[in-house]
């Protein structure tokens, strides 16, 4: 059975555009309409809404949802369908908390939030304000268009090899100097600093993932 998902037809009361439209029904369809092959120009319409964000974990891809909106006020009057029944064919989980806005785990950039924001529907500014600039969320990019694509589609997991490389980078970095581009540590000369034994073998690994050891070191017996 498919779950109902509303869209707002109106801005919220707390937003500084209060009570204006959103064109997100528009908006909706110039989207499912363009991923048909199908060209449409709509007046007053600049971005196509390809997915919407709500709170909680509830949906998972394959879930099919009816798109609808209330036909007066919300929770007051009945519900309209504006489209038939839609497959959800991606999501994404997303975060808002002090340090920013999150995709999978991983921390967006301007550039990044503003074309979800666009495929939301939105400007980037009245994105935020829905939003309320920063005020702590967690749900989902609920998303129904196959052209829309963020990275990563999965949270990242770390290979034993990445995650051996990243402990490893930080150990050393306790006491040495890494250039992981160039791929050399940088470390004290033996009249500077020794270097315990415990430290030797992290060295001793990092060598055989092709990094240089510079300068002479003394092992602490």
């Amino acid at each position: 059975m498919s779950r109902v998902l509303i869209l707002s037809p109106y801005f919220p009361s707390y937003h500084t555009q209060k009570g204006k439209p959103t064109n997100f029904v528009q908006a909706f369809l110039k989207g499912l309409l363009m991923e048909q092959g199908t060209h449409v120009l709509i007046p007053d319409v600049k971005y196509i809404k390809g997915h919407t964000i709500r709170a909680g974990h509830r949906y998972k891809v394959g879930d099919t949802f009816s798109p609808r909106i209330w036909n007066d006020k919300p929770y007051r009057s009945k519900q309209v369908t504006i489209w038939s029944d839609t497959t959800i064919k991606k999501i994404w989980n997303f975060k808002i908390d002090a340090r920013g806005y999150w995709l999978n785990g991983r921390l967006l950039n301007y550039k990044e939030l503003k074309v979800i924001a666009n495929n939301d529907g939105l400007d980037l500014d009245d994105f935020e304000l829905w939003f309320r600039s920063g005020k702590p969320f967690d749900g989902q990019i609920i998303c129904w268009l196959d052209s829309i694509q963020y990275y990563p589609v999965e949270p990242k997991k770390r290979s034993q090899r990445d995650a051996r490389r990243y402990y490893l980078h930080r150990a050393v970095k306790r006491f040495a100097s890494i250039d992981v581009q160039a791929r050399t540590i940088s470390i004290p000369s033996a009249h500077q600093v020794e270097i315990s034994p415990r430290q030797a073998k992290y060295l001793n690994n990092i060598r055989s993932l092709g990094y240089v050891i510079q300068n002479q070191i003394e092992i602490q017996k």
